[in-house]
């Protein structure tokens, strides 16, 4: 037994090393790439790059997150966080990250919520979010044609409680009934092999464990060709109060007032110089150190307004580094933020333990880093009204695309990847008859982000391929 559980000791010490060895650089990486997503000087095919980088590092990301919180749950050391969040909110989130990927793939998308639902329940809202973006995420993997959806329905309610009941459906591919006991296990993925890509096998064993800890059960229904029901229960309690910190609705550009000094320590110079641009670009006046004594060193010097103390460092770490800083009566009350490529509740325990007034894991997102500087600073900003959203297809009158001679000619531009050419298509098209406005629009905003293969996947729908042969 005692051998057992040092085997587990190691192996956890070791995904946290591993896990901690690989977010550092992801956090240069997707730092920057957030960076370049609002340049707004980049050309289109420079942006696509910018985006292409980003959701690339973030499905990293969730590789390693993955393997980490897998290894934690079989450990039984996976603790649920509960906190007030607002339901609806929380779905509309949902819904505008899958909304995207379903266009991709010209599927309509559709989110039901019941009238009844609390606004305001008590759940660990992350992963909840993590369990149903898996579901949805395998859900659009699945599916060529038709739809997929999340419902949310009321199953019973008191005062205090709900029971609230999830569903994930599609008109997919169907999961065949000798395959539907598997699909949870570990490293499984069924299905045909061409679809197997882009993942580890690790998501939906990973949701149903996380859904027994919050004291449900995934059920499935499926029928091969037909499509599939993802479906569970959570009993909840119902909570009175809004979220301490409500999302953010518009980007930061800078801020008013006097200019405020940050000071960034970590030893890594990639790291050091992506959060100078990040802070910089707003407006900020940046000093750079590169461990914890020259952090030390640097406080006292330039009495900064805030610190973002990398927590992991030679010479002398940040916790140390914090320490000695609150010793220090003029810099007693000078803020802190800890940022750590650590992500466990321990590591978070332990910086604010030391001193840290607040903790930023890496990679660092940049609408959280804001978040954190307003938390500890008070600032002016300077904000720039986010963009309205472009309604999905479920939203929208039904497309009507044009004729099979002028399909073809697309067709065979969404082969060759000649977006230019598609776009003038599209114009032409919305001088030809106006019920074609819908789809050249489509075809415009495809072409623009250079989503080839959402292009193709739309025109291969209106594609009659015995007139076109």
């Amino acid at each position: 037994m005692h051998a057992a559980e040092q085997a587990d000791e190691a192996k956890a010490a070791f995904l946290a090393t591993l896990s901690h060895e690989l977010r550092t650089p992801l956090n240069a990486i997707l730092g920057y790439a957030q960076l370049l997503k609002r340049d707004t000087s980049l050309n289109e095919r420079q942006g696509t790059a910018a985006r292409t980088i980003h959701q690339s590092g973030t499905h990293l990301l969730t590789l390693i997150t993955d393997i980490l919180d897998l290894s934690k749950i079989e450990a039984g050391k996976f603790e649920l966080h509960p906190a007030p969040f607002d339901v609806r909110g929380f779905l509309n989130g949902i819904s505008d990250i899958i909304r995207v990927r379903a266009e991709e793939k010209v599927l309509n998308f559709v989110c039901e919520a019941a009238s009844e639902l609390p606004d305001f329940v008590l759940a660990d809202e992350k992963r909840l979010r993590q369990v149903l973006l898996n579901l949805l995420g395998n859900a659009i993997k699945f599916t060529d044609r038709g739809q997929v959806g999340i419902h949310v329905s009321v199953v019973s309610r008191t005062g205090t409680d709900a029971i609230l009941r999830f569903e994930v459906r599609d008109t997919g591919i169907g999961i065949r009934a000798d395959e539907i006991e598997t699909i949870f296990q570990p490293f499984e993925q069924v299905g045909a092999v061409q679809r197997r890509s882009g993942g580890t096998g690790l998501g939906l064993s990973i949701s149903s464990k996380l859904v027994e800890l919050m004291g449900g059960t995934i059920h499935v229904e499926s029928t091969a060709g037909v499509g599939s029901r993802f479906l569970f229960d959570l009993a909840v309690p119902v909570a009175g109060s809004e979220p301490l910190v409500p999302a953010a609705t518009t980007a930061v550009t800078g801020y008013r007032g006097p200019r405020r000094r940050i000071l960034i320590v970590d030893d890594m110079p990639e790291n050091r110089a992506m959060l100078a641009d990040t802070l910089g670009e707003l407006g900020f006046d940046i000093r750079q150190a590169a461990n914890g004594q020259e952090g030390v060193d640097a406080a006292i010097a330039m009495s900064p307004d805030l610190i973002l103390m990398d927590v992991r460092m030679p010479v002398m770490d940040g916790l140390e580094a914090i320490r000695l800083i609150r010793k220090i009566a003029a810099l007693g009350i000078l803020p802190i933020i800890a940022v750590s490529a650590g992500v466990t509740p321990e590591d978070r325990a332990r910086s604010l333990t030391a001193g840290a007034d607040g903790f930023l894991p890496k990679p660092v997102e940049h609408e959280a880093l804001i978040r954190m500087i307003t938390r500890q600073l008070p600032m002016d900003w300077i904000e720039e009204q986010a963009e309205q959203a472009v309604p999905s297809r479920s939203d929208t009158t039904a497309v009507v695309a044009p004729s099979q001679a002028d399909i073809a000619i697309l067709h065979g531009l969404a082969l060759a990847g000649d977006m230019r050419e598609i776009r003038r298509q599209a114009d032409r098209l919305t001088t030809l008859d106006g019920r074609y406005q819908s789809f050249a629009d489509t075809l415009q905003r495809l072409a623009r982000g250079y989503q080839s293969q959402a292009i193709l996947n739309l025109i291969e729908q209106h594609l009659d391929r015995k007139q076109v042969a």
